[in-house]
């Protein structure tokens, strides 16, 4: 055990040190565009400078006044006003210092995802589990990207974790991680209808009164400031604008997004207007939800979520609205689950082929500026080459999900809820 628990630990101090070189050699300047110092951007723009424009007495969704009071380069991104807290520890010490803290925080985030994760799954946790578990997870592509980004992503997995894994036995620290979950809408507002499927009331009602009176606060905190003519409504609406305006952004035009809208934008010529988008994102919960609700645990039950159940949630949470490429750590729970048996899969080849679609967004590396570069400026290869680049990641989640709800379905029919 002692010999495993060192094996671990060098392993993933390896990793955290590879990737902090790179991070390194790659830190942003304040102020200047992302060119090729880009690591810890967007622990600038959307954690460190929103905390600060808070606390200075500014409202940080007004996208201009923000653009020229603080040295970022992005407006902030649709986060709620409670998740803005989030970056206040941090301003104890200038940017500098706060980035690198930020950064060791991330990768102990990443050992505590580890040990949950062996928990939801029902795993015995240990030392070495744990530490193998974290260097895997960083080591994966969306966990260099979280790592390297500033990616509050780690939060939002955890507190989905949370509400998920122990809306049954703990429902006040459920509540809580859906609170934690609600602060980013593309998480709160899909895990929360998952919840409700499951009839899970009562957690998310605790948990959208934590989020309700922690975004009242903050609100209440930023309508001090001189706030324009037009209202914070008004701002949030315009940072909303130019947020989905950013190419990276748009369905058709990024890079890194692995909802089912963007899968289509990709694949359909001319690409699918807002109204599609909205309707392949509706059609995908709906389905979740309602294998949710069939399979659901009776009155009686005591047990937390199957695997089935995490994957069916996870997967419609990330296809069913704007998700970008590092926000597929979310699917580490079903994952595990497949791989160490936990989730028992028949016959072996469909459970073969489901672990695969799992671990493939963990291992794709092929979807970088660095290997595919913009639409049609890619290293030589095409501009189908970039389609499918972007593409593969979002296919696979979508077989994935596909194969999640049909197991799930087929069990139903065999052994229905009491």
């Amino acid at each position: 055990m002692r010999t495993s628990t060192l094996v671990a630990a060098l392993a993933f101090a390896c990793v955290t040190l590879a990737v902090g070189y790179r991070a390194e050699r790659h830190l942003n300047v304040p102020g200047v565009a992302p060119g090729d110092q880009w690591a810890m951007m967007d622990f600038r723009d959307a954690v460190y400078y929103p905390a600060r424009a808070l606390l200075d007495g500014n409202n940080p969704y007004d996208g201009p006044s923000y653009l020229r009071t603080y040295p970022v380069v992005n407006e902030l991104a649709p986060y709620l006003p409670g998740g803005l807290v989030l970056g206040v520890p941090f301003l104890l010490v200038p940017y500098e210092e706060a980035r690198v803290a930020y950064f060791l925080v991330t990768v102990a985030l990443m050992v505590a995802m580890a040990a949950l994760t062996l928990r939801v799954c029902g795993i015995t946790t240990t030392a070495a589990r744990c530490l193998a578990l974290a260097a895997v997870l960083l080591a994966s592509r969306p966990g260099q990207m979280i790592a390297l980004l500033g990616q509050p992503t780690f939060f939002y997995v955890i507190g989905a974790y949370l509400a998920l894994g122990f809306a049954v036995r703990r429902p006040w620290l459920a509540a809580c991680g859906l609170a934690i979950c609600a602060s980013k809408p593309s998480f709160g507002l899909p895990m929360t209808a998952c919840l409700l499927a499951r009839d899970q009331r009562t957690v998310v009602a605790r948990g959208l009164a934590l989020t309700a009176a922690a975004s009242i606060a903050v609100t209440a905190w930023i309508a001090r400031a001189a706030v324009t003519q037009r209202g914070l409504l008004a701002l949030a609406a315009d940072s909303y604008a130019s947020f989905t305006a950013r190419p990276m952004n748009q369905a058709s035009a990024s890079l890194f997004r692995v909802d089912a809208a963007a899968l289509a934008a990709r694949l359909v010529p001319g690409g699918i207007g807002t109204r599609e988008e909205l309707l392949i994102g509706v059609a995908v919960l709906v389905v979740a939800l309602v294998v949710l609700r069939r399979s659901r645990p009776s009155a009686h039950a005591c047990s937390e979520p199957t695997p089935a159940a995490a994957a069916i949630a996870c997967t419609a949470t990330l296809l069913c609205v704007y998700h970008q490429a590092y926000d597929l750590l979310l699917i580490a729970w079903p994952a595990v689950a497949l791989a160490t048996g936990r989730w028992r899969v028949h016959p072996r080849w469909v459970c073969s082929v489901l672990l695969a679609t799992f671990a493939f967004p963990f291992l794709n590396y092929l979807a970088t500026e660095t290997t595919v570069g913009a639409p049609g400026g890619t290293i030589g290869l095409g501009y189908l080459w970039w389609i499918a680049a972007a593409s593969l990641n979002s296919l696979a989640l979508a077989i994935a999900f596909a194969g999640s709800v049909a197991l799930t379905r087929r069990r139903v029919a065999a052994f229905p809820p009491a």
